[in-house]
């Protein structure tokens, strides 16, 4: 009897292990405090959703199609996390290198808005491979949260499911999921606990997918990683205890405060242009784009043991500045690096800090123009142990695109000397003349005196370019009403514009490197830093009354800084005695998206009427 009940035993046995290694596993799940994942050997790509739907670390080049909601820094269940509805989608495009379709895992965290026994199906993630061959990740319901391949042609064809089961989740509560196939198996782990079902005889897809679908989720995905081989139930464990306490942190994603110019993950410049992490001929994907004199601090807790970091200037900068990298731990300097310029090769720092509470990082520039200099801290981490295995993505950039990069951060940037008390040196334009940063402005092009004309019911634009020789903060621009007589043209009919120059393409079809600098888009009027050797150009755009009397109208423009005495230019407008003929009415653009016939008629034509009286009139 002994040798007959001992096997029901030990069975029963293993099953309490596993019954409170879940228990416990969930409960860490739901109470430990926020962590980050970070990437590991196997990791072809990985997306934290922190503040941004690119990618964190990948092999391939994805580029993402963001079709739903980032969450705030709290959102997810580290930080950010992307809020996918019902109707939304983000899609991931250019696997080259980050699923391969004979093995693999995807591990995500997820919070849906539904409960695990809701009858209701839930997608999640999809992916195809030619016409029949596909990976689907979804719900069907009543529990089943699953992994199902298709693959193989004609009578080959097979396609199988593996399902976990869900029907104790409650709705808004994380959990970890992850999703494993390969040697002819599929399975699926929830909170680390791999499920019962699990093919055998499954066929793997041939080729890898061109993209990657999170859709239909109704719910939030937090850490989206995706490995190169098939997870084992003990794997699964081990990536959420490393999740919840991982041997390294991105300095990047721990709290921060700032002094000067710093900027996170890449240098933002006016509103929608990114200059990346660059050192060499080398972008990096994590880490701080410094401008001199600018410093960075964290409150450590003594909880770390080394600071290690990539240094270097980035090669956008002038040759003619230096950078210098400090790292100071409670006031004492740790690191110093010496100036650098961006000729000189990247260099790899390891700093013992253990017993730091306070870290500080500062850059410090040498040269001229040296509010230009730009000093990269690239792949910066606190190790919790004196050594860990740190793997930052990283690409080799092609010199095109370097120079592209190159222009676009040059694009306000002038190149020629003046000897000059001035602060700032104001020029006027005509709106279709371009800039040339390298000539010396001429007398004529001073601006003493802005002018316009125009004729009753017209907009009409004057343009101007503010150089600055020292660095100004937060200009603005104001303009006043004008006047002639008791007739006025109110400031609200002056509309200040900045205008951004950006690259835009020598012919539609070609690359983005073969562009050419211009300014382009017109940004609403907003305090802006000029730092020394920039300039801003303003497009402003006066709206004549249709009932405005002839004559010469007279105001100012006034530039103000903060602290400064202002500046003020005077403004003449005249407005001509006549009325130009109206155009007869057209209904077409060019470029421009035309709506359904469903929509609203009235809004689409008031649209076209307002850019026919901005002078659209091709």
């Amino acid at each position: 009897m002994m040798s007959k009940s001992r096997p029901v035993f030990l069975g029963l046995r293993l099953l309490q292990i596993r019954r409170a290694a879940a228990s416990i596993l969930a409960l860490l799940i739901v109470a430990s405090a926020s962590a980050q994942p970070v990437p590991d050997s196997d990791t072809l790509l990985l997306l934290q959703f922190d503040q941004t739907a690119d990618a964190d670390y990948a092999l391939g080049t994805p580029s993402v199609d963001l079709r739903a909601t980032l969450t705030d820094g709290t959102g997810g269940r580290f930080a950010g996390g992307v809020d996918v509805g019902a109707d939304d989608r983000l899609v991931i495009a250019g696997n080259d290198g980050n699923v391969r379709p004979e093995e693999g895992t995807i591990e995500l965290w997820i919070k849906p808005h539904w409960a695990g026994n809701d009858e209701n199906k839930h997608g999640l993630l999809s992916c195809a491979m030619g016409e029949r061959e596909y990976i689907n990740i979804n719900c069907l319901g009543k529990g089943r949260l699953g992994i199902a391949v298709a693959a193989g042609q004609g009578d080959e064809w097979t396609w199988r499911r593996a399902d976990g089961d869900i029907s104790d989740w409650k709705p808004d509560t994380w959990h970890h999921v992850a999703f494993a196939w390969g040697n002819a198996q599929l399975c699926v782990f929830i909170d680390g606990q791999e499920s019962d079902d699990r093919p055998t005889d499954a066929q793997m897809p041939d080729e890898a997918p061109e993209s990657l679908t999170l859709s239909g989720v109704d719910g939030v995905i937090d850490a989206l990683r995706i490995s190169r081989r098939m997870y084992t139930a003990e794997d699964a464990r081990r990536s959420i205890q490393q999740a919840l306490n991982p041997p390294y942190r991105y300095a990047t994603e721990m709290p921060w405060q700032a002094t000067g110019s710093v900027w996170s993950g890449g240098r933002e410049l006016l509103r929608d242009v990114t200059i990346p992490l660059i050192i060499g001929s080398k972008e990096y994907s994590k880490g701080f784009v410094c401008a001199s004199g600018a410093t960075i601090e964290f409150d450590l807790g003594r909880s770390y043991k080394v600071f290690q970091a990539t240094i270097g200037v980035c090669p956008l900068s002038p040759n003619d500045v230096a950078c210098s990298f400090e790292v100071w731990g409670d006031g004492k300097t740790l690191f110093e690096s010496g100036p650098r310029t961006n000729e000189q090769a990247s260099e790899e720092i390891a700093v013992p800090i253990d017993g730091v509470n306070r870290l500080r990082l500062a850059v410090r520039g040498e040269g001229p123009w040296v509010g230009t200099a730009r000093g990269i801290w690239a792949g910066a981490v606190l190790l919790r142990e004196s050594k860990a295995d740190v793997l930052m993505a990283s690409r080799e950039l092609k010199p095109a695109v370097i120079d592209m990069y190159r222009r676009q951060q040059n694009a306000d940037q002038f190149t020629f000397e003046v000897n000059t008390s001035r602060r700032l040196l104001v020029t006027s334009k005509s709106w279709e003349d371009e800039i040339a940063p390298d000539r010396i402005p001429s007398p004529d092009d001073v601006a003493t005196t802005l002018a316009a004309f125009g004729t009753p019911g017209e907009y009409e634009p004057v343009n101007f370019v503010v150089y600055a020789f020292e660095d100004v903060q937060r200009l603005r621009v104001e303009a006043s009403d004008l006047r002639f007589g008791e007739f006025v043209i109110p400031s609200s009919r002056v509309d200040v514009r900045l205008v951004l120059r950006r690259l835009m393409r020598d012919l539609y079809t070609l690359p983005p490197e073969r562009s050419t600098v211009l300014s382009r888009f017109l940004l609403a009027n907003q305090p802006v830093d000029v730092p020394a050797g920039t300039f801003r150009e303003y497009h402003l755009i006066v709206q004549v009354p249709a009932n405005a009397a002839p004559g010469r109208y007279a105001g100012t423009v006034r530039l103000v800084e903060e602290g400064k005495e202002s500046v003020e230019l005077p403004l003449t407008f005249e407005v001509l005695p006549f009325r130009l003929l109206q155009l007869e009415e057209k209904a077409h653009g060019v470029y421009y998206r035309f709506p359904s016939m469903d929509q609203d008629w009235s809004a689409i034509e008031a649209e076209l009427a307002d850019i026919r009286a901005h002078g659209g009139t091709m």
